[in-house]
């Protein structure tokens, strides 16, 4: 029985992110003999919020990084193959310039905070030109449940490629 496409890919993405991140590939794991370059995760940076409010300024642009040894060009919000985590309680406010460094408009999103999606909160209809700057104000609800949430770019044609890279 062929397996679902999608389901194909999200094994691939798993073995790929799995390999990146202990600096092994399929050639490596065949050839005892070939030193591999691995690298040791690093936590990425963390913002918390102070007294109520996260500030913190993401500029999404083309950066080279490392992965596993080998410098690549992707799009990475400062420069950095794992961005920022942010760290907020609820109720709090997350207070976000965004300054678009990209040749394309792109935008934030993110997944699973129960907050609005109107004006310069959580809205995926806002499209921030190259080279403009975007204030968001992401006002937290008293009884957001804690969890893991991620942020992403979301700009309507252009997102897939932005998230990829």
């Amino acid at each position: 029985m062929k397996m679902p496409w999608k389901t194909a890919f999200i094994r691939a993405t798993i073995v790929l992110v799995a390999a990146a991140l202990t600096g092994c590939s399929s050639d490596s794991a065949n050839d005892r003999g070939r030193q591999t370059s691995a690298e040791t995760f690093r936590e990425p940076p963390v913002v918390d919020s102070k007294a109520g409010v996260l500030r913190i300024s993401l500029t999404p642009k083309p950066s080279t990084v490392s992965v596993a040894g080998h410098r690549v060009m992707m799009m990475a919000y400062n420069g950095l193959y794992i961005p920022p985590t942010l760290r907020v309680q609820p109720g709090d406010t997350i207070r976000l310039r965004l300054t678009n460094a990209l040749a394309e408009p792109t935008n934030l999103h993110t997944h699973g905070l129960t907050v609005s999606p109107r004006g310069n909160s959580d809205n995926v209809f806002l499209s921030v030109a190259p080279g403009q700057t975007q204030d968001y104000e992401i006002r937290l609800p008293p009884d957001q449940p804690p969890g893991l949430y991620w942020y992403h770019p979301h700009p309507h044609g252009f997102s897939d490629m932005q998230v990829r890279n």
